[in-house]
């Protein structure tokens, strides 16, 4: 019996979509912590290929207030598209703010970090997972179909 092979669905070179974002590779740099910061995104961009860069861990709370370090996390330059801001937190209505206001900042996608458990019921309240809210959940209502972002 001759072996089959699965032929992908895609094609490596091909661009890769995200809802309406269509991304020039398919190659993307995920969250780093302490490093995904715009120098890091940029040199990584410098050696080619990159279809989507996204930021470390952002706090949306502190999005919100404004937090100077916070800020540094989400800088960009017109060099770093796409770009995309990963935020978390775990009071939706600050979620649904932190996202408007990185859509405004222009990020071309949103990735909310929802796939770290806590590890205290402390850490509950800043970082919730999808282990305690589920995979479909009300939760992600206050913007989730308001969002032009991916």
């Amino acid at each position: 019996m001759p072996l089959e092979l699965a032929i992908p669905s895609r094609v490596p070179g091909e661009p890769l979509c995200l809802g309406d974002l269509e991304l020039p590779s398919r190659f993307c740099l995920a969250p780093l912590a302490g490093y995904t910061n715009l120098p890091f995104r940029l040199a990584v961009r410098e050696m080619g290929g990159l279809g989507l860069a996204t930021t470390d861990l952002v706090n949306a709370r502190a999005l919100l207030l404004g937090s100077a370090k916070t800020l540094d996390l989400v800088m960009t330059a017109p060099e770093d598209r796409p770009w995309a801001v990963q935020i978390y937190g775990a009071d939706p209505g600050e979620l649904a703010a932190a996202a408007r206001k990185v859509e405004s900042l222009g990020a071309s996608s949103i990735d909310i970090n929802m796939g770290c458990p806590p590890r205290s019921p402390r850490e509950a309240v800043v970082r919730p997972s999808f282990a305690m809210w589920g995979r479909r959940s009300t939760w992600f209502d206050p913007w989730s179909n308001r969002s032009p972002c991916p």
